[in-house]
């Protein structure tokens, strides 16, 4: 099903670009947090359905770090766009050293050389004329509660022993602000490493009847699976994982 930007959401790049006027530099108006996504709101021309909004959201990443920007702050860039909690797509934001002027990604935001970053807001929030595509409906659930989607294929992947194996160093970097370095082979599973990181941060003590956290761990904005393998997440060596805390009621 095709499908494109609304007019409005077109005009307001064309004048956010227009206004940058192609000269680098950020805007002197200061720096605010990132407005609430629920505060935001647009409506697609054509209704297209959720599996063609996330087509057109992954053709808008692949392809922009090609014509302008550095591909890292297009990467973190999306990572907070995709975040499911603001406090992380914050903390993404600001580590990256993103300068937002209205606190609307949509509106135009800067790195630390000038350069000018717009961001669609189809690539934030769903429109509001949605369809809703109960074909792979069940996946982005999952998806979006943490789960893997659901395959016959991964259903049958046993690990292997990972004694053996060489191992890599990568950093957890807790929602609290702490990074965790933990020494991983790539067969471990995100289980495994869920349980390093409550060893080495001390959290979730045993026989502890207070202050017990959840650990959601993300990468590039994406909820993480308990059952996958750090090889599916393809990091280098010193590569870093989000891991938002979430204290159990």
């Amino acid at each position: 099903m095709g499908s494109c930007l609304s007019r409005d959401e077109d005009s307001q790049q064309e004048r956010n670009r227009a206004d940058n006027g192609g000269v680098s530099g950020v805007p002197t108006g200061g720096n605010k947090p990132l407005v609430d996504k629920r505060s935001l709101a647009w409506s697609s021309e054509t209704p297209m359905t959720r599996t063609e909004l996330q087509r057109q959201r992954d053709a808008f990443w692949d392809t922009q770090p090609a014509y302008s920007g550095r591909p890292e702050i297009w990467q973190a860039l999306r990572a907070a766009c995709e975040s499911p909690s603001m406090d992380l797509a914050q903390a993404i934001v600001d580590s990256a050293n993103i300068t937002v002027p209205t606190g609307n990604l949509s509106d135009g935001c800067y790195d630390e050389l000038g350069s000018n970053y717009v961001i669609p807001l189809m690539c934030i929030v769903e429109p509001r004329n949605l369809i809703v595509d109960k074909e792979g409906e069940s996946d982005y659930k999952n998806q979006i509660q943490g789960e893997a989607p659901s395959s016959k294929a991964e259903e049958a992947i046993v690990p292997s022993p990972t004694s053996h194996l060489p191992k890599k160093t990568l950093v957890a970097r807790l929602s609290s602000g702490k990074d965790i370095k933990l020494s991983v082979t790539s067969e471990e599973t995100i289980k495994e490493l869920r349980a390093l990181v409550e060893e080495k941060a001390e959290l979730n003590p045993q026989g502890s009847k207070g202050g017990q956290v959840c650990l959601k761990f993300f990468y590039l904005g994406r909820p993480i699976a308990d059952k996958t393998a750090v090889k599916e997440l393809k990091l280098a060596d010193g590569g870093v994982i989000q891991v938002m805390l979430v204290p159990q009621v």
